[in-house]
């Protein structure tokens, strides 16, 4: 995603998120951390669309193995971009370090969207972000000829998770951020001018 993009969403958040049309001069950490969020489940809607578009024969791509290869690409920036609000991070202060679903409550109260959400969070810590044996084993076939042959089968990162339902909470936590940021941007608006 291109850094032009990107500004362009912040640019958009921002419009929504301030009727007035105007900075404000105090930071709201959790507000911030929202901001964020929004900009994440924004990048993984971006690639779920690619998927469905592939997954669609919208974009055609010959090649069975690069049409394969594209598709996992797009799932696991997907999964990267949705877990990102989840974990924590350095802000400086600026920003919350991460959220938490129990802050979303019509996602957190929803106990399909809660499962949904913690598959795609033990996808990105075992799977993606990090090689957990149970996703990425490898086994000594043998040796031959001064090498050694081993099979290590590459894992199904989609298992588990079905892009309509990942698509749905993504959109969900998106609009839910968006709600907390704008309540908490106008309370601190309101505030600084009383």
């Amino acid at each position: 995603m291109s850094k032009k993009d990107r500004s362009n969403r912040s640019t958009e958040y921002a419009v929504m998120s301030h009727e007035q049309g105007r900075p404000l001069m105090e930071q709201d950490a959790t507000a911030n951390r929202l901001a964020r969020a929004i900009g994440d489940m924004q990048e993984a809607q971006h690639y779920l669309m690619v998927l469905w578009k592939l997954k669609s024969g919208e974009l055609d791509i010959k090649d069975d193995f690069i049409m394969k290869s594209v598709r996992e690409a797009a799932f696991v920036a997907a999964v990267i971009a949705y877990s990102r609000p989840f974990k924590k991070s350095n802000s400086d202060g600026k920003a919350d370090r991460s959220i938490s679903l129990s802050d979303l409550p019509l996602v957190g109260g929803d106990p399909q969207l809660t499962s949904l959400h913690k598959t795609i969070i033990e996808k990105r810590d075992r799977a993606v972000a990090h090689a957990d044996w149970e996703y990425h084993p490898t086994e000594l076939l043998g040796i031959e000829g001064g090498m050694t042959v081993r099979h290590s089968p590459r894992p199904v990162y989609t298992e588990g998770i079905k892009l309509e339902a990942f698509q749905k909470l993504s959109e969900l936590v998106c609009k839910e951020c968006m709600e907390r940021a704008y309540s908490r941007d106008l309370k601190n608006a309101q505030a600084k001018d009383s």
